[in-house]
């Protein structure tokens, strides 16, 4: 197995994105890319606000995570969590005390019709009892980034305590589209399932005057406290974005709000921004004293692609690989990769050693024609952090 070292090269902010601009009515709102977790929008995303039904978001993936046996698993309906259901909605009525129903046809109800006696009745199934579902579910949420939820029963019915905000609602929706994969791959074959919240398309935003195109699925609630919230992914060239809104006034000013958000991301035009040009960029490892350094170039020119309200701040690490020499001109040490803060992989570019080299390496910088120098130390056993200076005032080296 080849090992590897890492190396962080630097953390700063090449860059600044630039705000979508728009009007948005509800009272809190946030529009973050699925894949990156990078906030376009985003308007009081961090305010406590009553989610309603969009708390089911948070059952179903939960429930999800839990492993279950099978979507066709048999769940009985303890005559008690239909008793606490107050109001109970139209849906709830198909459910009966002690009437066994398929795991699958509960999340259905929940997922198309906001069921509340179908949230309870899976709460309870998987969590023992309700408030151990609950319990266990506030514990997880915080675990995927939540900061501020905190809820006290499974389908979102009106307590004063039963809070969220924009901002981990979105988490808690990346966090169901991110797990497709795995859940497919689980115990569960949740895929099945999760195409049937993607065909959960409840909201006018889908038909009618204020019909959106992209859309892929969406899920909305409505209390008297809490007024009307919305959840929503759309998808376009590629680029997943989930849109988030609270308190909003009237159902036609959220679906409204909702198209704005989308519009306004997807009206935007890619940019193309170079970071290391392969002809200017030399990596160097200088050995100690009486030992041979080691130099390597790239192979391509390193790039990234991104929208204006997108544009991130990046991190570079290169992985210098463990080789003692001999080292063969053209021979792999390592990659360069860039990442956006939070950490996910943006684009990655192989480097290759510049000449035939004897002994070993001790210290590793880049020199870059452009003007960016910096200098850091190797080590085969921990990760070293460096100290960037910028010899130019504008922008990284072209």
């Amino acid at each position: 197995m080849k090992a590897f070292f890492l190396l962080l090269v630097f953390l700063s902010k090449l860059m600044s994105a630039e705000t979508l601009q728009l009007k948005v009515e509800a009272k809190a709102a946030m529009l973050m890319n699925a894949e990156t977790g990078m906030i376009l929008y985003a308007k009081n995303p961090h305010h406590l606000k009553y989610p309603a039904d969009i708390t089911q978001m948070a059952t179903f993936l939960y429930a999800l995570k839990k492993g279950l046996r099978g979507a066709d698993e048999i769940v009985i309906c303890p005559r008690h969590c239909l008793k606490r259901i107050t109001p109970k909605k139209a849906c709830d009525h198909q459910i009966k005390p002690g009437k066994k129903i398929s795991l699958q046809e509960l999340f259905n109800h929940m997922l198309h019709t906001s069921g509340h006696v179908a949230a309870h009745c899976i709460a309870h199934h998987v969590g023992g009892t309700t408030s151990q579902f609950v319990q266990g579910m506030n514990e997880y949420l915080k675990e995927i980034g939540c900061k501020n939820t905190h809820f006290l029963n499974p389908h979102g019915a009106y307590s004063p305590k039963h809070v969220t905000t924009a901002y981990d609602m979105a988490v808690v929706m990346r966090e169901i589209l991110k797990n497709r994969c795995a859940f497919d791959m689980g115990p569960m074959r949740c895929s099945t399932l999760f195409q049937e919240f993607v065909r959960s398309k409840n909201t006018p935003i889908q038909t009618g005057q204020f019909f959106y195109p992209n859309v892929l699925a969406t899920k909305n609630g409505w209390h008297k406290s809490g007024n009307y919230t919305f959840v929503g992914v759309a998808e376009q060239k590629g680029r997943t974005l989930i849109a988030v809104l609270m308190d909003s006034t009237g159902s036609s000013q959220r679906d409204r709000d909702a198209t704005r958000l989308f519009e306004a991301a997807f009206s935007e035009k890619e940019r193309v921004r170079p970071l290391f040009n392969r002809k200017e960029t030399l990596f160097e490892r200088k050995g100690k004293q009486g030992q041979a350094e080691i130099t390597a170039l790239l192979d391509q020119d390193i790039f990234i692609r991104y929208y204006p309200s997108e544009e991130p701040s990046i991190r570079v690490e290169l992985k210098w690989r463990e080789k003692a020499p001999p080292i063969q001109k053209g021979e792999l040490l390592g990659e360069v990769h860039i990442l956006n803060e939070n950490g996910t992989l943006i684009e990655k570019a192989p480097v290759y050693a510049a000449k035939e080299v004897q002994g070993r390496g001790g210290v590793v910088s880049i020199l870059l024609k452009g003007g960016l120098a910096f200098l850091f130390f190797a080590s085969t056993t921990s990760s070293v952090y460096c100290l960037v200076r910028y010899l130019k005032k504008k922008g990284p080296p072209m």
